[in-house]
């Protein structure tokens, strides 16, 4: 099974469980000012990701630093407060290195809030993780990236859902 598979699974089974439970019509169990928003790019309602034609996927080099802006890289129509991501990450010398991108809500955070991590993968297999990103006051969340050298590491990064 691949990983791609088994996060689509996961993300199935989450949304189930919101569907059974009411939970995503139900705004009073979250802060009165937050908003979870589950992602449907085309507004169709198969809850298609939020997919960022930068992001899909971006190659990086060893120490590349940078900010995500969700309203403009992803065009997500409102500043998001976290998002909730699917990342694949690849490097095409991972087996012999530890590579990686951490993503936080600021530069100054010590702590990654998320790590994409390809460390000891296979050379050029994509590894996929989950998780909760906070977003800064800005709408925009910090990268710092750990490759085996220059251009060798592709991320992809998916918007699952959001809070506001």
């Amino acid at each position: 099974m691949s990983d791609m598979a088994g996060l689509e699974r996961r993300l199935e089974e989450i949304e189930r469980v919101l569907a059974r439970t009411g939970l995503h019509q139900c705004p009073h169990y979250l802060p009165a000012n937050l908003r979870l928003v589950i992602a449907d790019e085309d507004g169709d309602g198969d809850r298609d990701p939020y997919i960022s034609a930068t992001w899909a996927p971006n190659t990086l080099s060893d120490g590349a630093t940078g900010t995500i802006d969700w309203e403009t890289d992803f065009g997500l129509p409102e500043k998001p407060k976290l998002v909730s991501l699917l990342v694949g990450v690849r490097d095409s010398a991972s087996a012999g290195s530890s590579c990686k991108i951490h993503l936080r809500a600021k530069s100054t955070t010590t702590s990654p809030t998320l790590v994409g991590d390809a460390e000891r993968a296979v050379n050029d297999d994509i590894r996929w993780t989950s998780g909760c990103v906070p977003v800064a006051d800005d709408g925009t969340t910090y990268y710092g990236v750990i490759a085996s050298g220059v251009n060798t590491m592709d991320v992809w990064i998916r918007v699952v859902t959001w809070i506001r």
